[in-house]
């Protein structure tokens, strides 16, 4: 690379150094935030997020490869400056773009359809990512043309503690102290900090002042303008915003519409206070026909007005769950559905609370959305209701919901309730489906019936729309026994690591933008080809790499499911998650140097043989005692496990590094692009199709088997190398 020596070294190694560090950490903040909005965007299922942070790696991976055109920059030292100046930029400039859009391309109310998506998130994020992508390669020519003593896998090292930093730095204070439009607007201050100093490069440097001096003041007004507050006002068209908050557990807003407040989570309507008639079916439906309930179990939505309707009736505790909890905060700022004594805040995930209570129930009202992600998804599973069977009382009832399929009832509705109701029949004697604003699944031990008008009666409850003059039973019981007649007798049931509802809901979901029902197939074969095509045509250790790098990023999804799932919700922890993957991968690639000096094909495909035995190894890890005896056991667990498996990749691309022959640009740009490849195609292939199809064990098993196919590849065609 025909780099400027004078000016590579004036500038110094420990300030390339200090740029490939704020690359990492800057990727690290930008990619955690932006999915943040994007899911505020969007929508929050996990088809979303394997969309963006697909895009994110596949155009960072063609940014690196572009990088080999660095060759033709002589002025690195002009060049870093700049290019580090506006990488800090996009980032708060993105995120005027993304609510542009959201406003003004799509239009609020408007569901975004699923290429939208795909083209609108890869446009939005293209300028950041290629930047990104060319900077990691053009510093790693730098560095090495200043020293070729270095090795390339120390830049990757560096870049990844950065990104390690970034994890801890918004997990346990950013996103507790400021939202994420703010966190974007220091990120320019970062890098000017940084790159603008010294500024005594061949005598004072008055642009580089300046440059300081705007990048300070502009970050300090948009700061005072709380621009992100009006940003989001934006989204709520004609109603009044009283709140908008951005928490670790995602973004929550309060509006107001006349006298109705709407609570609105990641942009999606949780619930509103004057949905008197949803209020009613989701509490009276089951409350109603036990003969005497004293103690309920209320999960989530109590802040709607569910809490009033359960007061009806003469009972002595309500323990009301909720993770969250900025939804009591909000509760009792703006409504009175939490005054009344008896009722008990607990701030807790419900599965661990129902692992861990002492307490028996009468009634139990899960009121959760429909599952539409995996982390939803695990509330409506076989396990989570041989958990509830532990803490319910004789004669108890368990009612859940699901989406409305009163007036149309498609074949993936048709599918997704099939699963709903034998899961419950796997656990309960008798389920009861209501159509109503919603479907309501009543489970019990005991005999259920859809007259509830007459119990209402005889129990002298006053309601406004679930009465004898509004309700008609035989018309009830005749829409009862449509959709029950229409439901697949013999389908599977929802499992915490297979979750099959969570598929069909995708497929659900897709339907409504009549994409067709092999659309999700067809995009699974195509890449599928691609992984065929990668093994046979690309250079051995290439692919092998990027095998690597789908590996680690299926695996990274398996082991966050798998947290999840055992103890709750991750978004608290995501951040601790990330920085320890990424401080794997730096103490793999720093590593390497000290296990092998010398490395050796034989070398290369012993790490990836034992990566792929820990991949097949994972599901036994999961079911063990220590693993599920609590939150911190399965935490430190998955924390240990994702740090092995980026330590394996961290060593697989140093060691591929020195393996691959021709110039160290042309390596670094082609393997670097190649992983990432690989870890977009993982994280789209693993959460949408692998995991919901085969389930977290035998997805595991699959991505072993992938890791030693490719192994024994590149033993094959160890002569041709």
């Amino acid at each position: 690379m025909a780099y400027n020596s004078t000016q590579s070294g004036s500038y110094g190694i420990s300030h390339v150094y200090g740029q490939v560090f704020i690359l990492g950490l800057t990727s690290m903040l930008v990619q955690i935030v932006l999915l943040r909005e994007f899911m505020f965007i969007f929508g929050g299922n996990e088809l979303i997020i394997g969309v963006i942070l697909a895009n994110w790696m596949i155009l960072t991976g063609s940014g690196a490869f572009i990088g080999k055109k660095a060759i033709h920059i002589k002025d690195t030292n002009r060049f870093s400056r700049v290019a580090m100046i506006f990488l800090g930029w996009i980032p708060p400039i993105l995120f005027f773009i993304i609510e542009f859009f959201r406003n003004q391309v799509f239009k609020p109310g408007i569901e975004i359809g699923f290429f939208q998506i795909i083209v609108s998130s890869a446009i939005i994020i293209a300028p950041f990512c290629l930047l990104s992508g060319f900077l990691f390669t053009y510093l790693s020519g730098v560095i090495s043309h200043y020293s070729n003593k270095i090795p390339a896998e120390k830049t990757y090292a560096i870049e990844s503690t950065g990104s390690l930093v970034a994890g801890i730095l918004a997990s346990f204070v950013l996103f507790f102290l400021l939202s994420n439009f703010q966190i974007m607007i220091l990120l320019p201050l970062c890098g000017c900090l940084l790159l603008l100093f010294p500024l005594h490069i061949n005598g004072t440097n008055l642009f580089n002042i300046i440059i300081l001096f705007i990048t300070v003041s502009l970050v300090i007004l948009l700061f005072l303008l709380k621009a992100d507050y009006h940003l989001k006002s934006v989204f709520f068209t004609q109603q009044e915003v009283l709140l908008s908050k951005d928490t670790p557990y995602g973004n929550l807003a309060v509006t107001k519409s006349t006298e109705q407040l709407n609570i609105f989570e990641n942009g999606k309507l949780l619930f509103s206070t004057d949905n008197q008639i949803a209020n009613e079916e989701a509490v009276h439906y089951a409350m109603a026909q036990h003969t005497n309930p004293r103690r309920v179990l209320l999960i989530s939505g109590g802040i709607s007005g569910i809490t009033n309707e359960i007061l009806k009736y003469d009972i002595d505790d309500i323990d009301y769950v909720e993770i969250n909890p900025f939804i009591f905060t909000i509760g009792k700022k703006y409504t009175s559905s939490l005054e009344d004594e008896r009722i008990h805040l607990i701030r807790k995930d419900a599965r661990m609370f129902i692992k861990k209570t002492a307490y028996r129930y009468d009634i139990i009202l899960i009121n959760l959305p429909e599952p539409s992600t995996a982390q939803l998804n695990r509330f409506y599973t076989v396990e989570f209701l041989h958990d509830i069977r532990k803490i319910i009382n004789e004669k108890c009832i368990v009612a859940l919901n699901m989406p409305s399929t009163a007036n149309y009832i498609s074949d993936e509705a048709i599918r997704l309730n099939s699963v709903i109701y034998n899961t419950c029949k796997e656990v309960f004697k008798h389920v009861l489906i209501i159509p109503g604003e919603r479907n309501y699944y009543l489970l019990s031990d005991e005999p259920l019936t859809i007259n509830i008008t007459q119990y209402i009666i005889n129990k002298n409850i006053k309601n406004d729309y679930l009465n004898s003059y509004y309700i008609d039973t035989l018309s009830l019981k005749e829409r009862s026994d449509y959709l029950l007649e229409h439901l697949e007798q013999v389908t599977q049931s929802n499992k915490d690591f297979k979750p099959v509802s969570y598929f069909y809901y995708l497929n659900y979901w897709l339907s409504q933008f009549n994409l067709g029902k092999n659309l999700l197939w067809i995009i699974f074969a195509v890449l599928i080809l691609i992984l065929v095509a990668v093994c046979i045509f690309m250079k051995p250790v290439t692919s092998a790499l990027m095998i690597t790098g789908f590996s680690a990023s299926s695996l990274e999804i398996i082991l966050l499911l798998a947290l999840q799932i055992l103890s709750g919700y991750i978004y608290q922890v995501i951040g601790v998650c990330m920085a320890v993957f990424m401080g794997g991968l730096a103490m793999g690639a720093l590593s390497r140097m000290l296990i092998f000096r010398k490395v050796t094909y034989m070398q290369f495909m012993l790490f990836q043989i034992i990566t792929g035995v820990l991949a097949i190894l994972l599901p036994a890890l999961f079911i063990t005692r220590i693993v599920q005896a609590g939150i911190i056991n399965t935490l430190l667990v998955v924390l240990l496990l994702l740090f092995l498996i980026a330590f394996a990749a961290g060593v697989l691309f140093s060691m591929a590094v020195h393996l691959r022959s021709g110039n160290l640009t042309d390596n670094v740009a082609s393997l670097y692009s190649a992983d990432l490849i690989g870890s977009a195609l993982g994280a789209f292939l693993t959460s949408i199709f692998l995991i919901p199809l085969l389930g977290i064990m035998n997805t595991s098993y699959l991505i072993g088997g992938l890791l030693l196919l490719y192994a024994l590849n590149l033993f094959l065609r160890r002569k041709h190398l």
